[in-house]
């Protein structure tokens, strides 16, 4: 919402909305999400169709921005032409014009990255997450600004104004590259593979309609707003095996693509070697005039990130299936310091782990991971302990009629929180989760 205008944002949703009943099968959960300068969980995960389109029928009246970015954009050309104008009756040198014009422009594309960081970075948490859930899993972006150069389009905007009057101007595309968001894309595409998550972008926004520069078209400025985000966009579907729809309104052209994709694929796999390095992936086909689409690279995961993805998914999912039982217990929350709040939480769960003898001793380990997520999707630094058991051997079965417990206490921010945790059996390679819901105010 932070870059679409109300009009075509809607259309989209109308679009998803006729489409939900084909993308979603029996066992098939969604959320939705929704961005504009801040991240709103909308719609946790469920597999109810009637619940999400009500959903989106309430994401429908929700404001959505892109007049912001058209009215900025305005405010640096205004700009720029009220310096020309001081240039034209000698009240100002060319190049103290074209450095003020600059500067604004700078300002602007600054707020445009730092708004582009911040959706990143909700994408880079809606990835995360997906990834701990077993299955085929995509996210579906439905949105207009995702500048791979945030506010080129300005820049050379300004510098045309300028150019016959300024000399040797090197060009905005070298000039301003420090802006160049494609190491944080190319981040979010490596994220995405590592989950197992495919990503489809549809763009909604209305380039030929750009209203801040009414002056006449400059082909290297319409190039740049055409292509800007495209590419950014195209990045991330190439690299994980999605899509991208830009440039037409015919959203449900999109919406079939993807419906077909869930129901109609290969599953190709290899065992990768040990370590946690990136590897690319090339999928070739012999057919003449066969396209295959597939994601490019993936990166093996040590068995600590995958309980930590798995932590994660258990804050939002409730597919994750528990090796043995977990309960948990919260007290209330109690007023920590500013904004946050203090948490008892105590863990049951049966003593029967897998123990391995040591001469007169059995021996055993166990960790407990904890995570808090918001209602936002926000989420806490994944926190793990490690608990070694000893016992002698004589008393094993004695130990194992009794469960243990495990108390700790937590931070929470305020809110409502999830507190999500997984207790796995090191020995034996087996999982427990639990999560608990409380409110701190």
């Amino acid at each position: 919402n932070s870059s679409i205008d109300p009009l075509r944002r809607n259309k989209a949703i109308d679009a998803i909305t006729r489409a939900l009943d084909t993308l979603m099968r029996p066992g098939d959960d969604a959320m939705i999400i929704a961005f504009s300068q801040r991240t709103e969980m909308l719609q946790p995960f469920t597999s109810d169709r009637a619940l999400l389109k009500r959903t989106l029928e309430d994401a429908r009246k929700v404001t959505a921005s892109s007049a912001t970015i058209s009215w900025q954009k305005s405010e640096v050309i205004s700009l720029a032409r009220n310096e020309l104008s001081d240039v034209q009756q000698q009240r100002k040198s060319p190049s103290e014009a074209y450095a003020n014009s600059v500067s604004k422009a700078r300002a602007y594309a600054d707020w445009r990255m730092q708004t582009e960081k911040r959706l990143l970075s909700s994408l880079t948490r809606s990835v995360s997450m997906l990834s701990g859930i077993e299955g085929k899993k995509l996210m579906v972006f439905v949105g207009g600004e995702l500048e791979q150069t945030p506010g080129l389009d300005v820049f050379q905007q300004v510098d045309s104004m300028f150019t016959s009057i300024v000399r040797n101007l090197m060009p905005a595309v070298i000039r301003e590259n420090d802006r160049n968001m494609s190491i944080d894309l190319g981040k979010i595409a490596s994220n995405a593979n590592a989950n197992g998550v495919t990503m489809y972008m549809i763009d909604v926004l209305d380039r030929s309609r750009d209203t801040s520069n009414p002056g006449p078209t400059d082909p290297e400025i319409t190039f740049t707003n055409e292509t800007n985000s495209y590419l950014s966009m195209a990045a991330l579907t190439s690299s994980t095996g999605g899509a991208v729809l830009s440039g037409s309104s015919n959203y449900s052209v999109a919406l079939n693509n993807i419906a077909r994709d869930l129901g109609s694929y290969y599953s190709l796999g290899y065992k990768p070697g040990e370590g946690g390095v990136d590897r690319s992936i090339a999928v070739k086909v012999k057919r003449p005039g066969a396209i295959v689409r597939s994601r490019h690279g993936y990166a093996l995961k040590t068995a600590e990130q995958q309980v930590e993805d798995h932590v994660v998914a258990n804050a939002f999912h409730s597919t994750l299936k528990s090796d043995f039982p977990v309960t948990i217990e919260t007290s209330a929350p109690e007023r920590y310091e500013k904004g946050l709040f203090k948490v008892t939480v105590t863990l049951t769960f049966p003593s029967t782990l897998t123990y391995l003898p040591s001469g007169e001793d059995m021996n055993g380990e166990f960790t407990v991971t904890f995570v808090t997520a918001g209602e936002d999707g926000s989420l806490s630094p994944v926190r793990t302990t490690t608990h070694e058991v000893k016992f002698p051997r004589l008393s094993e079965a004695e130990v194992r009629q009794k469960p243990f417990t495990h108390t700790t206490g937590l931070v929470v921010r305020g809110g409502t929180q999830t507190i999500s945790v997984v207790v796995v059996d090191r020995v034996g390679a087996r999982n427990g989760y639990a999560k608990a819901t409380i409110i701190a105010r």
